[in-house]
């Protein structure tokens, strides 16, 4: 039946008739609704699955940027680019959105999300094991003490600079000590494995010049010479650039999701159901970065090498800033949702019969004629004809002032909004001491679950109440600006600043600001040879957290792993508050119940204000929608992302990163040199960015939103005015 709709072919056969040729409309009716209910839950899937991937993503920053030893700036270029994919593909994909078969064009959206996700993962397989960085200790051959404060070797005992690990000191038998000819297997292997790789550069080299073209050549060696150095293995080294791309790719598949299922849902949704299924995509949209947030929180609990480490030779918590997780299982889930989300999209038609038309069979068959006509017109255009009303329409979008003005809202607000969420789990890390898993699940739990309510309730009620455009204008705008009123009690839930010996307080526990390493070095370790570059804390029983145990000056130390206790610490002693034990553990120092009181504030704060906002949401979305024609909404909203990805996705990642990097004080070390990762911020200026900037680009949005509240309201009296001016014109000519 449905394929006799579809093309046309009516004569022969009335299609709405059973059997015994009684009419049954109800019937074909029920069938396309069905249908596209069907598809209701095909895309709201599929919102699930972008959503579940984009929020896994963004939520690993901290762990992205620990694994490859990058800044902040150069994970806001990797976030950036899953945007330049959306730009890459918006507007043609937009624009030839009513012309294709869409959900069959979703359908290889996701497919293509699902092959990006995968390319992002390779590094994990690429990469070697993840060492973070740590001291080098001295131990003493005469007992199992291990001194982190080496001077020069005393008279009587021989002393040796290694990593500090329980397998170094793991020793039975004379033969099978570190002074045993055992070394020679590994010369060996060593040897044979030279051998082995001795023709891989040069011929693999030539080979690849001598048949690929002149102008790809020096790109294809480039990438050989990134994966074959052993130093570009590591951690800092250049395959963030997998991440980057496959990213990129991801972006590049979820395109189409939006504007074409949007528009097709438009196409063939009755007009009052339409704020009610936009309501259910937008609870899909955020049912899945609740899952992601919680699949993330769970990830970052695991050791990024899982199995291949033994759990009692790690010195670090998930609490050290050091610690990086499984970042890659959850992308490879991530993946195979992504895969499933395609698989309905394949199987439906590409257009339908619009829900609630009339019963009458004449109707249906002028609806299916059409449907023939317009599908044999649109097979027989070419591509320069259906380019050449591309420029008409665009500029038909920059001539609507409302359309034109919501776009500038939504940059402002997007890059507010994407700043802060990019880099809200550091942010609690930093702020408040938090974990990466529990910060990660904190987000998803106080935020996730009210946004869906708050959607679910603004687009019921633009149901209910049956809203015009200037009324849902106005809601939006002052609810949004409520919950920014509400935003700025989040500056006053803050936290004590951690004390840091040569960072935040000085080696007699007093206040100061340092950004310089010489800071580090005090006259109670200048004789320990210490290292400032590297990051490896503890906690003194002063409260006061040193940058290592060799810069704490301790002497000795008992246990092992986790639980290695540093004595006899001379920089503990000479504090302001001097202990006769002077001893450290690992790991920084806790923040204290003041400041999970503070995070407690904060987050109830997130969770009304997120509330509040995502009311406004549904109301807003829908200014945008009845501010466009019917042939113009599938290209309005592709260039409304597009805009919004060029002049807010992209960016603002960037610059948040770029201006959280500014306020770090202590950067990381590369395994090959050079600076990794932040270690520890100046949370003050921290807090005044990450906050402050997302507040000035809020407040500047309001400056468009009335302008558009007057024009509405311009437009609104015009019709009024035209509507009582009909009658009157009808009777004069009457007359």
């Amino acid at each position: 039946m449905d394929k006799i709709i579809t093309t046309g072919k009516l004569k022969d056969k009335p299609p709405f008739r059973d059997s015994n040729s009684a009419v049954a409309p109800a019937k074909v009716m029920c069938h396309n609704c069905s249908k596209l209910k069907i598809f209701l839950g095909a895309l709201a899937f599929s919102f699930f699955a972008k959503g579940f991937s984009g929020s896994y993503m963004k939520s690993m920053s901290s762990q992205i940027e620990r694994r490859f030893e990058i800044s902040s700036s150069i994970f806001g270029i990797i976030d950036g680019s899953f945007e330049l994919g959306n730009l890459m593909v918006m507007v043609l994909v937009s624009y030839l959105g009513p012309r294709v078969h869409r959900p069959k064009v979703i359908a290889v959206g996701c497919l293509i999300m699902s092959l990006g996700a995968f390319l992002s993962v390779m590094p994990q397989f690429l990469m070697g094991r993840y060492n973070y960085e740590r001291i080098a200790v001295t131990v003493d051959n005469s007992s199992t003490s291990v001194s982190a404060c080496s001077p020069a070797p005393s008279v009587g005992h021989s002393v040796s600079d290694v990593t500090e690990t329980p397998s170094t000191m793991k020793n039975s038998g004379c033969e099978k000590t570190s002074n045993s000819y055992l070394w020679l297997f590994v010369l060996m292997g060593n040897l044979l494995r030279g051998i082995g790789e001795a023709p891989v550069m040069p011929l693999g080299v030539s080979y690849i010049d001598d048949f690929s073209k002149e102008e790809n050549s020096a790109f294809y060696i480039v990438w050989l010479l990134i994966l074959f150095t052993e130093c570009e293995k590591e951690p800092g080294s250049l395959l963030w650039i997998f991440v980057m791309v496959g990213n990129l790719i991801r972006g590049m598949g979820e395109t189409p999701i939006m504007p074409l299922g949007i528009s097709y849902l438009e196409d063939f949704a009755k007009t009052e159901n339409s704020p009610f299924y936009q309501g259910c995509l937008h609870t899909a949209t955020v049912i899945g970065p609740f899952l992601g947030f919680l699949l993330a929180s769970f990830c970052a609990k695991l050791f990024v090498d899982l199995e291949s480490v033994d759990a009692g030779e790690l010195t670090i918590t998930p609490t050290d800033v050091r610690w990086v997780g499984a970042w890659w299982l959850g992308i490879l889930i991530c993946a195979l949702v992504n895969f499933l989300a395609g698989l309905p999209f394949w199987f439906l038609p590409r257009s339908l019969v619009k829900e609630g038309e009339t019963n009458e069979s004449e109707a249906c068959k002028k609806e299916g004629v059409l449907l023939e006509e317009n599908e044999q017109k649109e097979t027989k255009q070419t591509m320069y004809e259906i380019a050449k009303d591309f420029f008409p329409f665009l500029k038909a979008l920059l001539r609507n002032p409302v359309y034109m003005l919501f776009i500038v809202i939504s940059v402002l607000q997007f890059s507010a909004f994407l700043g802060m969420i990019s880099f809200m789990p550091k942010y609690l890390e930093q702020q408040f001491g938090k974990s990466a898993s529990d910060a990660i699940f904190l987000i998803g739990v106080y935020n996730i679950p009210i946004i869906c309510l708050g959607y679910f309730f603004g687009g019921l009620f633009m149901k209910k109440f049956k809203i015009n455009t200037y009324q849902a204008a106005h809601i939006a705008c002052w609810v949004t600006f409520l919950d920014y009123l509400l935003y700025f009690t989040a500056f006053w839930t803050i936290c004590d600043t951690s004390p840091v010996a040569g960072l935040t307080v000085s080696y007699e526990g007093i206040d100061q600001l340092s950004y310089a390493e010489n800071t580090l070095l005090a006259d109670c370790n200048r004789d320990c040879n210490c290292t400032l570059k590297v990051w490896d804390p503890v906690c003194a029983n002063n409260g006061i957290t040193y940058v290592s145990s060799c810069l704490a000056g301790c002497k000795a130390s008992t246990g092992t792993g986790k639980n290695v206790v540093f004595e006899n610490c001379t920089c503990v002693a000479a504090s302001e508050f001097p202990f006769q034990n002077a001893s450290a553990v690992l790991g920084q120092c806790d923040k204290g119940k003041n400041c999970d009181k503070m995070l407690q504030y904060f987050l109830i704060l997130q969770l009304v204000g997120s509330f509040i906002f995502s009311l406004a949401a549904m109301p807003g979305f829908m200014v945008l929608i009845r501010s466009l024609k019917p042939e113009e909404k599938s290209f309005g909203v592709g260039v409304h992302e597009l805009a919004a990805r060029v002049f807010a996705g992209i960016p603002s990642p960037i610059f948040f990163g770029a201006l959280i990097d500014t306020t770090c004080m202590k950067w990381g070390t590369k395994s090959c040199g050079g600076e990794g990762a932040c270690r520890i911020y100046d949370i003050v200026k921290y807090r005044w960015i990450y906050l402050g900037l997302p507040a000035l680009l809020r407040g500047m949005s309001f400056i468009p939103g009335l302008i558009t509240l007057f024009i509405l309201k311009k437009q609104l009296t015009s019709e009024r005015n035209v509507s009582l001016n009909a009658p009157v014109e009808l009777q004069d000519k009457g007359q």
